[in-house]
């Protein structure tokens, strides 16, 4: 774990003494100098990886599939036209892992910078909320879910154009991200506290006919023939759904609906505590979850900001620390739920 670590720390460190640089806040040439530096150790760990998470290889054979001709059934066109330009250029597979790494890496800071109060936070929630981890198992996902986080100002801006061009581009990459479409039209509308837990509490006790419903339009889909398969025998959960619902009790405690940035984030933390109910009784959904849980690197430094208190502020983010590096040592550090140990990279092959 040292690897992941140091990488963290050092992101962290690059990314709070870059953005302390005085610099016109319209350059975005800046912002995207920021980014990719500030990004590049942990971009890094990611690009040059060699066996780390257990759908490694499966990507190896899209690439080797893709050489010949082959495209597997329900594999989005760009993504796969992706792996055959590389091979057309002589690339071997670790291009695309290195290619999807920066792309992921770099939209997300970028949204981080755009968005965060303390971007050092927001970069060590990456890594201890195990998104960056994630992104080593469903990467083309996660490439999708990056450049929907970095939409989200286009959204705020009300530019329609080019969030629509971000949801199309993020589908390139893996068309369950064209779920996302919908929460355009969800940004400022004024949801009172009390409308925000009953949406949550109705879920709860309508959770066994809307799991029904879902698994019937997962049915209909191109995903049907993941019911009853391994990924329909996920784990349940629970420390997922624990987490979750810690973070919509914190935000609560501080939501304003009159406060449009936190009101948004805290929707979307909504939607995901939702879906989180429905691991382990609706297949994949756990991954249908991620579109929506990304942003809580940001929204929880948001909400962190609302707290008065210089005091009170220093306390509640020292024991985030705490608790999400504990949360990252159990699952990564002793049960390697992301297969993402031992880290070895591409030059020891």
């Amino acid at each position: 774990m040292t690897v992941y670590c140091f990488g963290c720390l050092l992101s962290m460190i690059l990314v709070n003494l870059l953005m302390k640089i005085k610099h016109d806040d319209g350059n975005s040439l800046h912002k995207i100098i920021v980014a990719f530096v500030a990004s590049l150790p942990l971009m890094i760990i990611s690009a040059i990886r060699y066996d780390v998470g257990q759908d490694y290889f499966g990507y190896v054979r899209i690439f080797r599939q893709a050489s010949v001709g082959y495209r597997q059934p329900g594999l989005e066109i760009p993504y796969y036209e992706l792996n055959r330009l590389i091979d057309f250029f002589g690339g071997d597979y670790p291009w695309i892992f290195a290619i999807c790494s920066i792309v992921f890496m770099l939209f997300v800071f970028l949204q981080i910078i755009e968005d965060s109060p303390y971007p050092s936070l927001s970069v060590f929630l990456l890594v201890t909320e195990l998104y960056y981890f994630a992104s080593f198992n469903v990467m083309r996902q996660f490439v999708g879910c990056a450049i929907l986080l970095f939409s989200i100002r286009y959204i705020k801006k009300r530019e329609l154009l080019l969030f629509g061009v971000c949801v199309a581009t993020a589908c390139c990459f893996h068309l369950s991200c064209l779920l996302f479409s919908f929460v355009y039209y969800i940004y400022g509308k004024p949801l009172r506290k009390r409308t925000l837990v009953l949406i949550v509490v109705a879920v709860i006790f309508l959770l066994v006919p809307l799991s029904e419903l879902l698994l019937k339009i997962v049915s209909w889909t191109p995903y049907a023939h993941y019911i009853g398969g391994r990924f329909d025998m996920e784990e349940r959960g629970y420390t997922t759904l624990m987490v979750t619902i810690v973070q919509f009790l914190f935000i609560l405690y501080y939501y304003d609906p009159k406060d449009k940035n936190l009101a948004f984030y805290s929707y979307l933390l909504v939607i995901s505590l939702c879906l989180t109910f429905f691991i382990g009784k609706v297949v994949l959904i756990a991954r249908y979850r991620w579109l929506f849980s990304l942003p809580s690197i940001i929204m929880l430094p948001i909400v962190l900001d609302k707290v008065k208190r210089t005091g009170d502020r220093i306390v509640i983010a020292i024991a985030m620390v705490i608790l999400y590096s504990l949360y990252f040592y159990y699952t990564v550090g002793i049960n390697n739920s992301a297969s993402v140990l031992p880290y070895q990279t591409i030059f020891s092959r």
